[in-house]
């Protein structure tokens, strides 16, 4: 299973995807899953753009402080 992952280039390692087989197997929606997991890679990466944007101007140290 982690080969036709890695072939479809899911991005998931094996700890993930044994998570998303054991959900499908209790009954979770494999469509709604793959939304939710796209939509949590979309906001890990704006959120990846905002720190990085906010670092590098110098904005992220006044927000800390």
């Amino acid at each position: 299973l982690l080969e036709i992952s890695r072939i479809l280039n899911t991005g998931l390692d094996m700890e993930t995807l044994s998570i998303c087989v054991r959900l499908c197997e209790q009954g979770i929606n494999p469509e709604a899953l793959s939304s939710v997991i796209k939509e949590l890679r979309k906001a890990t990466e704006a959120l990846k753009t905002l720190t990085f944007s906010l670092t590098k101007h110098g904005s992220l140290n006044s927000l800390i402080l």
